[in-house]
């Protein structure tokens, strides 16, 4: 649950810095479930539909954020997210990008995050 928590409370409009593939991937997960499950209920009981715009206001920005964040672990500008404007092509472009492996070495948006490892052989991420 700390992976929706934690861009949330501790990065809410945070647009500096980098983020991981889990911590942007995991945080897209917890929002995409919480939605799904008010939009759901919202069928059946009018009441969370409006708790379902609430919620999408709410977590607007932080969605925002964790994309810059997570483009400029990859070494591009967070203004690149706005390719979701150009359908079907922009949203592959996307994806792939926030498929991406972290840039393994300090770039102009920061060190690199924490529990990505520095080693070339190496695949995966691990948070600590």
């Amino acid at each position: 649950m700390h992976w929706l928590l934690d861009p949330i409370r501790h990065h809410y409009a945070d647009f500096d810095w980098r983020a991981t593939r889990k911590a942007f991937w995991l945080f897209s997960l917890w929002t995409f479930v919480i939605y799904w499950v008010l939009s759901v209920l919202g069928e059946e009981v009018e009441v969370f539909g409006l708790i379902n715009l609430v919620v999408s206001l709410a977590l607007i920005l932080p969605s925002f954020a964790i994309g810059a964040r997570r483009l400029h672990d990859i070494g591009k500008s967070g203004w690149w997210q706005f390719l979701w404007i150009i359908p079907i092509i922009g949203w592959i472009i996307l994806l792939v990008w926030f498929a991406r492996k972290s840039s393994p070495t300090e770039n102009k948006y920061g060190p690199v995050p924490q529990g990505v490892t520095t080693e070339p052989n190496q695949t995966c991420c691990t948070q600590h």
